[in-house]
């Protein structure tokens, strides 16, 4: 566990001695009364932090204490319950009492609201604000401003493009608030921020309902003290970061929560900032932070990131897509993921923390990643994870301490380039599953620790290039077993592990060429003898290709002691490092649960001399003898209809015979589909235009490009099903646009009998 604190300790010390020659102090605020540990929840976040200002009560009133005002090129009229606080003059309409408001119509101008310690409450009722010299509307002084959008209602707020004020105190946002601010309702906002910021807050800013399109020249929504989303639809486009909070000089502020609420954000730079904590417990958020992953520049200062915190970022729900130029989620101290689901693609790290990092439960896929997951404490717990790196799939490192890597639950698969699981300290195993498909260049582990790597529990699988390879301490408590192969296996080979008693401990089906094995888990003891096999049939796959059974082919690769170290060098590693035309994912090639049950004992290697008979009926027997000093071992096999076959062994003791039979039936088939990924293609248009769309649907893992149907919708309506090119791709050309603004497609792969279904989103601008 870890004090809070606001700024890494290196990086306050560097402030303080430049400023000290200067002259002048730097005063960092105390930190809150509570430790952040690599399982933070969000909830242990926000208590933590200041509360919001926003109170239900806000969101009702009595009608008959509405103000109606309306307005028309520089003018207006109001009249209603609270008249005499509005003044309309030049295009400026100045709002100076606490009451309920209902605007509507078009101002050329400005709305500005000074209505000291009061709350006030602007209703949006189609109303449109344009300014040529600052924002559209800006509040300057009030307790608290709820601007609520009507039911039905679009309304656009639009800034200048330079403004008149540009001093420290002037505002910097088409929706500027010193107060704290409120947004709700049932209607619809568009915000055109041409100077700076889309929506602003000097204090907190919080969303409750209602639909936003945002597009700014810098940040897209800020709230100095915090940014809390309970609810609501928003779509940020920005040219700095996406939604941010900023204030570092106050303790319990600076943070962004989400609740609630359909998120898109297309950021220049981060998805989402925070200068202090990042707290996700519910709704769907989907980030394009600076051009995606395919944008990353290794040799940028910085690079943008999709989550980006000074202290925790904590994600305990909701959903999250996060493709980001840097990394996917980045914090100068914790990382804790205890639920939800995090889909991340990231340029660099997909998961970064420079102190702790922590997963608990949830489930996080990372897609595409340099290193996928990296701090330096990592503790994984619990949850399903997936990663796809280039270079180190989980990576504890540290130039400030020692680092430790320790995984007590969870499954974790990790498709690696470098390597595997890697700690530059220690590296601990004491439960969960972990699979690793390692590096295939010989410079790599698919295990490495600098320091001691115990397995004490869970199970482990690990294969990768041998020229480095690494076993586990002989201090571990659990058994394992480890084989430098004589020779490469190529991906899609099937292995099984088997006893000395020919029990079958695991069977596992590879996604990338290997020449070392690492196997785990509590039925392995230390001192026995173990055998490798390739070739059979691996079923039900549960964790990276480990399969839950399957059955045993006749090739033996290698026979080994539990326990016993092997070293990097010659064997079967290949050469030529982690090239990114290198296959690395998961495979697809274990079929699903049959209905007949597989045996878990084999005798691949039988040496007694045996005679078989069989038949084309679905019933037949075999007999077999054994020599004095051998084990017999009969094998059976009928086959039924449709070509399925059942098979039964039976094992004597050494001078006697044994006798099998087997009838087989017909099983049920199924047939695991290939993943599916569907990337949508568009741009921008104008509106009038008719504007193209590019669909291609590709398979993970596989070459094979998926066929079938795949069907249009834009902004929530079909409008097209076509059927895909040979390919897995197709171009359409839609209807032209009406409407200027934001338009979201969604293309929906139907799938085949070869393909499971998916689908891919993006959206339209239209100018």
């Amino acid at each position: 566990m870890i004090a809070r604190h606001l700024r890494p300790a290196a990086l306050t010390g560097a402030l303080s001695l430049a400023l000290a020659a200067t002259g002048l102090a730097l005063v960092v605020p105390s930190a809150p009364s509570y430790a952040a540990s690599a399982i933070t929840t969000p909830a242990e976040v926000l208590a933590a932090n200041q509360g919001t200002a926003d109170e239900d009560s806000d969101l009702t009133w009595d009608a008959s204490a509405e103000t109606s005002v309306t307005f028309s090129g520089t003018g207006g009229t109001a009249s209603g319950a609270d008249a005499s606080a509005v003044t309309i003059a030049d295009g400026t309409a100045t709002i100076s009492a606490a009451g309920v408001y209902r605007l509507s119509g078009s101002l050329t101008g400005q709305i500005v609201v000074t209505a000291p310690d009061a709350l006030v409450r602007l209703v949006l009722d189609g109303l449109t604000v344009t300014s040529s010299t600052t924002a559209a509307l800006e509040v300057t002084d009030a307790d608290r401003v709820v601007v609520l959008t009507a039911d039905g209602s679009s309304n656009t707020l639009t800034d200048a493009t330079t403004y008149a004020d540009t001093s420290d105190d002037a505002p910097g946002a088409a929706l500027y608030a010193s107060s704290d601010l409120v947004l709700a309702g049932s209607g619809a906002l568009t915000v055109h921020g041409r100077y700076a910021d889309g929506i602003a807050s000097s204090d907190g800013l919080v969303i409750r309902s209602g639909s936003y399109v945002v597009d700014a020249v810098d940040d897209g929504i800020r709230g100095k003290d915090h940014l809390y989303v309970k609810g609501g639809d928003l779509d940020v486009t920005s040219g700095g970061d996406g939604l941010k909070s900023t204030n570092d000089e106050k303790e319990k502020r600076g943070y962004v929560a989400i609740a609630g609420g359909d998120i898109t954000v297309d950021a220049g730079a981060d998805g989402i900032d925070a200068v202090t904590d990042i707290a996700i417990s519910g709704g769907t958020t989907a980030i394009e932070a600076g051009g995606g992953a395919t944008a990353y520049d290794a040799t940028a200062e910085s690079s943008p990131h999709g989550l980006v915190a000074g202290v925790v970022v904590a994600i305990g729900g909701g959903t999250q897509t996060i493709d980001a130029a840097a990394d996917g989620v980045n914090s100068t101290a914790t990382v804790a993921i205890t639920g939800g689901t995090t889909t991340v693609s990231a340029g660099d790290d997909g998961l970064h923390a420079d102190v702790d990092l922590g997963i608990g439960d949830g489930a996080v896929d990372i897609t595409t990643s340099t290193e996928g997951i990296e701090g330096a404490a990592i503790t994984i717990a619990g949850g399903s994870i997936s990663v796809i790196s280039s270079d180190d799939g989980v990576n504890a490192s540290s130039d400030t301490t020692t680092p430790t890597l320790a995984i007590s639950g969870g499954e974790l698969a990790v498709y690696a380039q470098g390597d595997g699981v890697d700690s530059n300290g220690t590296l601990t195993f004491t439960g969960g599953t972990t699979v690793v498909a390692g590096p295939t260049g010989s410079d790599n582990s698919p295990l490495d620790a600098d320091g001691t790597l115990l397995i004490n529990g869970g199970t482990v699988l690990a294969v990768g290039s041998s020229g480095m390879v690494q076993t586990p301490s002989s201090s571990s408590t659990q058994g394992w077993l480890a084989a430098k192969l004589t020779s490469t296996q190529t991906a899609g080979t099937i292995l099984s592990l088997l006893s000395s008693s020919n029990t079958l401990l695991a069977t596992y089906v590879s996604s990338k060429a290997f020449g070392a094995v690492i196997y785990s888990s509590p039925s392995v003891t230390k001192g026995q003898s173990y055998k490798i096999y390739k070739g059979g049939t691996a079923t039900c796959r549960t964790v990276g290709g480990l399969a839950e059974s399957g059955t045993v082919g006749t090739t033996l690769l290698a026979t080994v002691t539990a326990g016993t170290s092997v070293s990097g060098g010659g064997g079967g590693g290949s050469t030529g490092g982690g090239s990114g035309t290198v296959a690395n994912g998961p495979s697809t090639a274990v079929a699903a649960c049959a209905s007949d049950d597989s045996s878990t004992t084999a005798s691949p290697t039988a040496t007694a001399s045996a005679t078989t008979t069989t038949s084309s009926t679905p019933t037949s027997t075999a007999t077999t003898s054994a020599g004095a000093t051998d084990t017999a071992t009969a094998t059976s096999t009928a086959t039924a209809s449709g070509s399925s076959s059942a098979t039964t062994s039976a094992t004597s003791s050494p001078t006697t015979s044994a006798t099998a039979s087997a009838t087989a039936t017909t099983p049920t088939t199924t047939t695991t589909l290939a993943t599916t990924r569907t990337k949508v293609t568009v741009g921008t248009t104008k509106r009038g235009r008719r504007a193209k769309l590019r669909i291609a649907i590709s398979t993970v893992g596989s070459s094979v490009a998926p066929t079938g149907t795949v069907v249009v919708y834009l902004d929530g309506r079909k409008v097209r099903t076509v059927s895909l090119t040979s390919a897995g791709t197709r171009t359409i050309t839609l209807r032209s646009f009406a409407r200027k603004g934001k338009h979201r497609v969604t293309v929906v792969y139907r799938g085949s009998t070869t393909s499971a279904a998916s689908t891919g989103t993006d959206t339209y601008r239209v100018r």
